[in-house]
């Protein structure tokens, strides 16, 4: 497998897909390399994809402590370094936007642009209320009740009319797949996120072109948080995907693909 070797002994699996402008995708909170798929087929004939697990995602290396969002900071200049890139287009998605906001505000010289995708400016009242609802639904250690409990808050009621039989072979999935090592990775996760906030103020200093995605029924990441990004980052283009939830990037897969398949051909290198 695919791995760096962190220098505090952990370990990074990730995987690369087609050439041209590498884009490094970051995950959100219950996702893993192969989440991506579908994006892989559309993109990799376009550009050179970086997908990573964060550490407690899929395959790379869980911990045994509590920690915050700045340990992934630290791991993903650890992989650029390693697969020696100086500089990427860095695109995260709701947990793993936080992570990109962190990166591009510490370390903007190794970023093309960064890509915003369905991220919340803050673990408001709500998210920490939901974040304690899925750590609850995680001790149950039972990954058919878990979806049950969690996710309908993450996709829009569209599509749950639209593709509910795709929602039931997730959930079976989630039954099979989701072991206790999965549901304690999640638990850290969610602490990991349980004390970000990001100011307008910090927000003005982000230099690089940035590009936001937001859903008109995202109930995790509003669309008026995605507002507050769009007024305060100068180099700001904000993107609406209509009749989607939280995740966007699934249920609007193809529009998503263009829009950042158009973004980074933008701002790549060819185009300077």
């Amino acid at each position: 497998m695919p791995e760096v070797a962190l220098k505090d002994g952990g370990k990074l699996f990730y995987e690369t897909h087609g050439t041209g402008e590498p884009v490094l995708f970051l995950n959100g909170i219950m996702m893993a390399t192969r989440s991506w798929d579908d994006h892989v087929q559309a993109l990799s004939g376009h550009i050179r994809l970086i997908l990573v697990d964060f550490r407690d995602q899929g395959r790379s290396s869980r911990l045994d402590r509590d920690y915050d969002l700045g340990l992934h900071v630290f791991d993903l200049v650890e992989l650029l370094d390693a697969l020696g890139l100086d500089r990427v287009h860095l695109m995260g998605l709701s947990y793993g936007g936080e992570v990109a906001t962190l990166f591009a505000l510490e370390h903007a010289d190794r970023l093309r642009s960064l890509i915003l995708s369905n991220v919340p400016l803050r673990t408001s009242n709500y998210l920490a209320a939901l974040g304690d609802a899925w750590t609850a639904a995680a001790e149950l250690g039972d990954g058919d009740r878990f979806f049950k409990l969690a996710i309908p808050h993450v996709y829009s009621a569209h599509f749950y009319e639209r593709e509910l039989e795709w929602l039931e072979t997730r959930r079976r999935w989630f039954g099979r797949a989701a072991t206790r090592e999965w549901f304690d990775g999640l638990v850290r996760l969610c602490k990991a996120a349980a004390r970000y906030e990001m100011s307008p103020d910090r927000l003005r200093t982000i230099g690089v072109p940035t590009l936001l995605i937001g859903a008109d029924e995202d109930l995790i990441a509003p669309l008026r948080d995605l507002d507050v990004f769009r007024e305060s980052i100068p180099r700001c283009e904000m993107v609406v995907l209509r009749h989607a939830g939280h995740g966007a990037f699934q249920e609007r897969c193809a529009e998503l693909c263009t829009v950042l398949l158009g973004f980074v051909r933008k701002h790549g290198m060819q185009s300077k």
